[in-house]
């Protein structure tokens, strides 16, 4: 279902301007997970996938495009509980992501965007009061999500600093 078709969407968070963001988060999803089918079969996959190829700086450059959905949930009230599987998602897309040829064939079957625009889209379409999550919450949330996102990286450079060191024969 679209964002804009009005029976997904919960009338308390149905605004023109909630529904332009969620089409735009929709539409990253669909290009970092679905953009492309795989000839003769029902398995898709997007850039997330090709953009994974080049070792940790593209699962980094996926994930913070995927954070956006985070932003997303947070303007529309989304409860701290979905905001934290959302996180976890992309974490662990990411995560898995930056490990070589391993990585590259999980980014083509877990679907982290997907995953999260389906968890927006359920949250959605339940009628309910609408609760703003506090701003402290979201911004916890994106501090895990850096410092993840920072360890992996840092992990990444020491582990090449010791590749080079034991290739070249310097002790350290």
């Amino acid at each position: 279902m679209r964002a804009s078709d009005p029976r997904s969407r919960n009338s308390e968070t149905a605004t023109p301007a909630n529904d332009a963001r969620l089409d735009r988060f929709l539409l990253i999803a669909n290009v970092l997970d679905q953009l492309f089918r795989v000839p003769g079969t029902k398995w898709r996959f997007g850039l997330d996938a090709i953009v994974g190829l080049v070792p940790f700086a593209g699962d980094l450059v996926t994930a913070l495009l995927g954070a956006y959905g985070l932003v997303i949930a947070q303007q529309l009230g989304v409860p701290g509980s979905i905001q934290i599987r959302m996180l976890l998602n992309l974490l662990v897309d990411a995560g898995i992501g930056a490990i070589p040829l391993l990585g590259d064939i999980f980014d083509f079957a877990f679907k982290a965007h997907v995953r999260n625009a389906r968890l927006l889209q359920g949250w959605l379409s339940q009628p309910h009061a609408a609760r703003r999550s506090s701003i402290f919450v979201l911004a916890g949330v994106l501090t895990l999500f850096i410092a993840s996102i920072a360890a992996v990286c840092w992990l990444a450079f020491a582990a090449l600093r010791g590749l080079i060191h034991l290739l070249s024969g310097t002790a350290s």
